[in-house]
């Protein structure tokens, strides 16, 4: 596993070829692959040693147009144009061009916008979304630092490279549901009353 930068073209050309790659965010440190390749997929559920019948949420930049891709309406467009990059994570329904694996027929998938710089440059220089998830074994605990995730990944070689940095912050987002009016999935840094609020109003 070699360390990189956000600004390496190592880890851009790591992402192309369909290897899974390490990098803070926000809350924790994550595993990321682009969201269209099922051989990446695999590799990410190995690494997890996670079920491959869970889908994994995208993270994509500001310049991606998400209306392409998923069902969004004026309210659900409101929400995205007030908290998005944030602390939260938006559940959509998925039309057909969006890449199966990203939510095993489902047809709704998790979207997150981050708030934090270098990433949000590196997905904004992808032609496409990553799906990501936290770095660590499945039902374990998220792993928060570089060196943590060193110790337990180094001898992992499906995990190509890792971005050394720092998490800003142990509060995870708010997940909601936007497919058929606006729920709570999980309670996080955004309040869902102010949310709702917002959704109701537009």
């Amino acid at each position: 596993m070699k360390s990189v930068t956000f600004e390496s073209s190592e880890l851009k050309n790591e992402i192309d070829l369909g290897n899974v790659v390490s990098f803070p965010t926000e809350t924790v440190y994550g595993f990321g692959i682009r969201w269209d390749d099922s051989q990446a997929f695999l590799k990410l559920a190995s690494v997890k040693q996670r079920a491959i019948n869970k889908p994994v949420s995208i993270m994509c930049g500001t310049k991606f147009p998400l209306k392409e891709y998923f069902e969004i309406n004026h309210k659900i467009q409101k929400i995205i144009d007030r908290y998005l990059p944030g602390p939260l994570t938006i559940l959509l329904k998925a039309k057909a061009n969006v890449p199966w694996q990203t939510h095993l027929g489902t047809n709704v998938v998790g979207i997150r916008i981050p708030k934090f710089d270098k990433l949000l440059t590196l997905l904004d220089d992808l032609n496409y979304p990553l799906q990501v998830t936290s770095a660590n074994l499945s039902n374990q605990s998220p792993l928060t630092t570089y060196e943590d995730v060193l110790a337990t990944f180094s001898n992992q070689p499906l995990v190509t490279c890792i971005v050394e940095g720092q998490c800003v912050s142990s509060i995870p987002t708010t997940i909601i549901s936007l497919v058929d009016g606006i729920k709570l999935i999980r309670q996080g840094e955004l309040p869902f009353d102010k949310l709702v609020k917002d959704f109701q109003q537009s």
